[in-house]
Formats: C-alpha cells, sequence, structure tokens
C-alpha cells in the first residue's frame, strides 16, 4: 500500500517501487502458508521487516476451530525528500 501522511495525504508510488518493495518484503518472511505456527518464527519475521525501517507492520490474528489466521498488513513508510 502507498505511504499516508498523518494528514491523510497519500504519496504516489510508482509500479517499479511497489514492485520493488514487494520483493523486499517476501524476501524477508521465512514464514510460508499451511506451516505450522511458530511465534519465534513470526516474531522473527516481524523484527526482520521492522529492522528495515522502510515498512509499518500490523499483524491481524483470527482464531479459527482448528486454525489461526494470521494476515500482515505491510505498508510503506514515507520517505522524506525536504527537511
Amino acid at each position: 500500500m502507498p505511504p499516508v501522511l498523518s494528514d491523510g495525504t497519500v504519496i504516489e508510488v510508482t509500479p517499479r517501487q511497489l514492485q520493488s518493495a514487494r520483493t523486499v518484503v517476501l524476501a524477508n518472511i521465512y514464514t510460508k502458508i499451511g506451516q505450522v505456527f511458530s511465534p519465534q518464527r513470526f516474531d522473527a519475521d516481524i523484527k526482520r521487516l521492522l529492522r528495515l525501517r522502510r515498512f509499518l507492520v500490523t499483524p491481524h490474528l483470527r482464531r479459527h476451530k482448528n486454525f489461526l489466521d494470521i494476515t500482515l498488513v505491510v505498508r510503506l513508510l514515507p520517505i522524506a525528500k525536504k527537511v
């Protein structure tokens, strides 16, 4: 998702920048779909993404009868060009 400033302004992102961000996110998440849940691996995945300081990561957990559904919402952080 494109970066959004605190006042609601959406910063335009080129398709190339978006593809680059997707590649970085997928390269840094080792947990795969259908895998047995490991809290340590999940925690390491989130820490790895936060350490890059390019993304805001929000996990959403839903418990079902037989499984746990985890969704990570990853947003690009805006990069200041002028200070």
